[in-house]
């Protein structure tokens, strides 16, 4: 909470500087520490409405950090439930893998989806006991569809889905 304050004084000492060596400064900035305060106050009042602004929209938008942990819980305990310690998990989010202390297949995550196709996340799948869904769009074109075919799934709230190989 203090950096906010600390990062203002110094963003305000380094800017008064530069408004104080301008060749006609206004009035207000006639001196270093009356533009030092200005722009402190300035940086300050910014991010206020910054925060506030945030505060806003986590209101409108439902944003909120315990109704998506809510959502990651049960997921979390299913995966403790249905795998082992040594086990590699497939998510698209690191959490899951993180809360259930179980291992990151390929250290995926869901700004990878343009990184590794289909075929690569396919090919790797041996190694993995469980497969996380978020969003289906986390994953490259097709994974989906192969996952529908060749796994069941258990569906959570939001839509999480957790594919698990088919037993014959």
């Amino acid at each position: 909470m203090l950096t906010l304050p600390a990062s203002c004084m110094i963003a305000g000492n380094y800017f008064s500087e530069k408004i104080s060596s301008l060749p006609n400064p206004k009035k207000i900035f006639s001196n270093k520490i009356n533009s030092f305060y200005a722009l402190t106050l300035l940086i300050i009042l910014i991010s206020f409405f910054l925060m506030l602004e945030f505060h806003m929209l986590s209101l409108i938008y439902n944003i909120n950090p315990q109704h998506r942990f809510e959502k990651v819980s049960p997921v979390v305990t299913y995966i403790k439930e249905h795998s082992s310690r040594d086990d590699f998990i497939l998510s698209d989010y690191g959490e899951y893998t993180y809360l259930a202390q179980r291992k990151q297949l390929l250290g995926y995550m869901w700004g990878y989806r343009d990184v590794f196709t289909s075929k690569d996340l396919i090919s790797n799948l041996g190694e993995s006991s469980l497969i996380v869904v978020t969003y289906p769009d986390t994953y490259p074109p097709g994974f989906i569809d192969y996952l529908e075919r060749e796994y069941d799934f258990v569906e959570f709230e939001g839509g999480i889905r957790v594919f698990q190989k088919q037993v014959h």
